[in-house]
């Protein structure tokens, strides 16, 4: 296979690793006058109101403030953070690469591609939150970072396409590549009408919402900011994340097809919702759950090598999840568990070569870390670590360096998880998984032979 072939794939990109920054973490107010780290989001998606609990949801976070770190302070970590993938990038070639193909049967005329695109460096970061607009310099940092030749994706709800001209001005003028928006909580039966009526009508209906009701904020300021960049012409890529759980499984085909239709440039990343980071039990899917999304994962595999164009591509994000699938049987269980993240990937694995988190994240501190030092004032963001578990993976001081980060990455992870009473027990985020190489490293090793075998038969080696 050759580049031409292994990039359409999403088994590697253009852009070599990315850093996923945080612009929300800020500090807690408790009630016995400590402080822990929190991210803090404009909306309120609870179970109550929803499907789903978002810690960063504000009615979860009483005695949080909006005191977040300056742009300046978050554009030096995210340089530091280039640089230090860099230095980690250049040690896992010269040092580990080989182990690392030897293990997963990367043929030798495929080495080389890889490696070459590794070489890649050309850097992307991910603006996250909460909800990034809450940052009053996030517009600030757009640019910045644009001028300093990074690929910028914003993550974010599109409240302020609603409320902040001002920001609209400033995105029209310095958008960042790629808008990241929510389609978890999609009403199919809605869709026709929302892309249907006048922007103006979709505004007043939004303002009808309750403030408690943040899933269905979030839905219908996706669907007002997409429309809106498409009607003015805004070169960014509109990308709609879409968590598939219970509730929604049922309606993907409806969902994919609307964006499609009102949406022809768009992109959905589709990815399966998981509670392993969060200490749950994994029973998110019952046994008619897993048999639909058996076909969903044959079909994202089937339109990815068709060449879909509205489609993220990550062939072998899907092939792991038919390989979790053919393991599994008709043990449903244990599939959901697997599929919910549980002890199905993990950033620090080692035991082919340490490499696997290298999709650096920047964020909140490990709030054990801090009542150990008896910190209670100070900053809590800047620190290298997980946003959804930080305290398995998260460094004991903010970032500094680029050799800190490059350490942090290849050893550094592994040391940390060791020291940790109860680590993570992994993840399916695929933006942490990133690209191929990433992704197997991490992988359990009981699902190498059939993952193997599922790679030889859809990627050819």
């Amino acid at each position: 296979m050759n580049t031409d072939q292994i990039v359409p794939l999403g088994l590697m990109f253009p852009v070599f690793s990315g850093i996923q920054v945080d612009l929300n973490a800020t500090a807690r107010s408790m009630p016995d006058g400590s402080r822990q780290p929190a991210s803090l989001c404009d909306h309120n998606c609870t179970q109550e109101v929803g499907g789903y609990q978002c810690p960063a949801a504000f009615t979860l976070n009483k005695g949080a403030k909006p005191n977040f770190a300056s742009g300046e302070d978050l554009l030096f970590r995210i340089e530091t953070g280039r640089n230090g993938l860099m230095l980690a990038r250049d040690a896992f070639l010269r040092d580990h690469f080989a182990a690392y193909a030897q293990t997963y049967a990367i043929p030798p005329a495929v080495q080389p591609v890889l490696a070459n695109l590794l070489k890649a460096d050309l850097c992307e970061v991910n603006l996250f939150g909460g909800n990034p607009e809450m940052h009053p310099e996030v517009i600030w940092l757009i640019r910045k970072l644009k001028a300093l030749d990074f690929r910028v994706n914003l993550t974010t709800t599109g409240r302020r396409f609603l409320t902040d001209q001002t920001f609209v001005n400033g995105f029209v003028a310095n958008p960042p590549h790629l808008l990241a928006l929510s389609a978890d909580d999609f009403d199919p039966m809605r869709l026709e009408e929302l892309f249907s009526i006048p922007l103006d009508e979709l505004r007043r209906q939004w303002k009808q919402v309750s403030p408690l009701r943040g899933q269905e904020q979030k839905f219908l300021e996706g669907i007002y900011a997409a429309r809106f960049v498409q009607d003015q012409g805004i070169r960014t890529t509109v990308l709609f994340n879409m968590v598939l759980y219970h509730d929604n499984l049922n309606s993907f085909y409806l969902i994919f097809d609307t964006l499609r239709r009102y949406l022809p440039k768009a992109l959905v990343n589709p990815y399966p919702a998981q509670d392993s980071f969060a200490g749950g039990n994994g029973d998110l899917f019952c046994a008619e759950d897993i048999q639909t999304f058996r076909q969903l994962a044959d079909f994202f595999v089937d339109e990815t090598l068709e060449g879909n164009p509205n489609l993220t591509k990550r062939l072998q994000y899907w092939l792991v999840m038919k390989a979790v699938l053919e393991n599994c049987g008709e043990h449903y269980s244990a599939a959901s568990r697997m599929i919910a993240g549980h002890h199905l990937w993990q950033c620090y694995r080692s035991d082919t070569a340490p490499g696997a988190g290298m999709y650096l994240q920047v964020g909140k501190a490990n709030p054990d870390e801090l009542v150990q030092i008896g910190q209670t004032n100070g900053s809590v963001n800047g620190y290298a670590g997980c946003y959804w578990n930080n305290r398995t993976v998260t460094g004991r001081k903010p970032v500094s360096s680029a050799q800190q980060v490059a350490a942090h990455l290849l050893g550094g992870m592994q040391r940390l998880s060791q020291e940790t009473a109860e680590p993570c027990s992994g993840c399916s985020m695929p933006r942490l998984w990133f690209n191929i190489i990433t992704t197997e490293l991490g992988l359990n090793p009981g699902l190498r032979e059939p993952y193997l075998r599922l790679r030889k038969k859809h990627a050819g080696f």
